[in-house]
């Protein structure tokens, strides 16, 4: 046996030795990754049309937007009741009454003043509505968020398991296809299900005051 072999074999010993513990570390390594990236998901699914009707400052806003729509409104009936008088009148009129021509022309203004005055309400009321719907829409948002801390949530996802394909004969096959493509949640156990919780977390600071209108 060489000199040179006699030196080396103790060390090749100590590297085989140490290369089995780095291959050992490196495995438990591994497998921890591979438990972090197979650890599973919290998921949260949340119904937006529940969530909205369920919602007191959605109640309270429908009823400021309804007190407007209710003076745009009155302002309307004003008018099909001076119309409705003036037909009432022209119809007590006779036939050669010369005023008759006159008050038809009068009627029929307040007919088209009435459908402008009526368009234009649901004009204000639409604008009125989509100002209050986006910051709503952003605090739901945020409040989604901060839920998901609360509980420990990774994902939460819009509830469109009511989404389904109707069992109807006349149904096309571009129909069928649009709810396939805008279907989002396949399954989900009710367990997942924070829409309750979310309303009354949004509810709770709605009510506290902590409101911005």
């Amino acid at each position: 046996m060489s000199f040179a072999k006699v030196v080396r074999s103790p060390w090749m010993g100590v590297a085989g030795l140490c290369v089995g513990l780095i291959g050992v570390a490196m495995a438990l390594a591994g497998n921890g990754a591979l438990e972090r990236r197979t650890a599973p998901t919290s998921v949260g699914v949340v119904d937006l049309q529940r969530l909205i009707a369920g919602l007191k400052q959605v109640e309270d806003t429908n009823a400021d937007v309804k007190r407007i729509a209710e003076t745009y409104q009155a302002r309307v009936n004003d008018l099909r009741t001076q119309i409705e008088k003036g037909e009432a009148e022209i119809r007590a009129m006779a036939e050669n009454d010369p005023k008759r021509i006159e008050r038809r022309l009068a009627v029929e203004e307040m007919k088209l003043l009435m459908e402008a005055r009526f368009k234009g309400s649901q004009a204000i009321i639409n604008l009125e509505l989509g100002k209050h719907l986006r910051p709503l829409y952003t605090k739901v948002l945020e409040s989604c968020g901060r839920l998901a801390q609360q509980q420990g949530l990774d994902l939460v996802l819009v509830d469109d398991r009511s989404l389904t394909i109707p069992d109807v004969e006349n149904i096309t096959d571009a129909q069928v296809k649009s709810i396939i493509e805008n279907k989002q949640v396949l399954f989900a156990s009710s367990t997942v299900d924070v829409t309750d919780a979310l309303i009354t977390f949004m509810n709770n600071e709605w009510q506290s005051g902590a409101r911005k209108r």
